[in-house]
């Protein structure tokens, strides 16, 4: 979500409001340090995957998932497409990352914009 509906969403739905991901983007269970640093900013459980990923925990009627950084960054790439589109094609856009990405957070944010359809 985006704008005034965000704000009315986390406020009514704080527990399962997923903020920040872009921070997780490309992290593993190998990223100590860092992601003891930026769990102050999220309210979700973490948890990591058989394969050092991050699954951030949500219920969704009434259901317990556990999401990768990535599908939620995709999801909201999916949602700022619909926006602007009407069709359910790929879309070429330009989407610029911070400079003090690694490789492997940009490779993140490729395989987000795939879970998208976004080129």
């Amino acid at each position: 979500m985006i704008g005034d509906s965000a704000v009315a969403q986390i406020r009514s739905n704080f527990k399962n409001t997923l903020q920040y991901v872009n921070r997780y983007l490309g992290l593993n269970s190998e990223c100590k340090e860092q992601i003891e640093e930026e769990t102050k900013y999220i309210t979700n459980k973490m948890s990591f995957s058989p394969d050092k990923k991050i699954l951030l925990s949500v219920t969704n009627k009434g259901e317990n998932l556990d999401l990768v950084p990535e599908q939620v960054y995709g999801a909201y790439l999916k949602k700022l497409k619909k926006l602007f589109t009407h069709e359910d094609e790929n879309v070429d856009v330009v989407l610029s990352v911070p400079p003090y990405f690694t490789t492997i957070e940009r490779q993140a944010v490729l395989d987000a914009c795939k879970i998208a359809k976004v080129n």
